[in-house]
């Protein structure tokens, strides 16, 4: 059997060699942890617990006065 030609895609195609277009692993870790930190943001909301309670509590310090 006859080799076949190499393609433009079978040069680089051994360990170690990535193609122009593949997305650097630096990039998949921050876009997986901005995933996982919106996803925190978005649970700790919808139960409750967001960082907005801080501000909501009722102490003369913050102007609420008690009868």
């Amino acid at each position: 059997m006859a080799d076949r030609p190499k393609s433009s895609g079978d040069i680089n195609d051994g360990p170690g060699h990535r193609s122009a277009g593949a997305t650097p692993r630096w990039v998949k870790v921050f876009g997986i942890i901005g995933l996982v930190l919106v996803a925190l943001f978005v649970v700790l909301h919808l139960t409750g617990h967001g960082f907005g309670r801080q501000m909501h509590m009722s102490s003369p310090e913050h102007g609420v006065q008690r009868p």
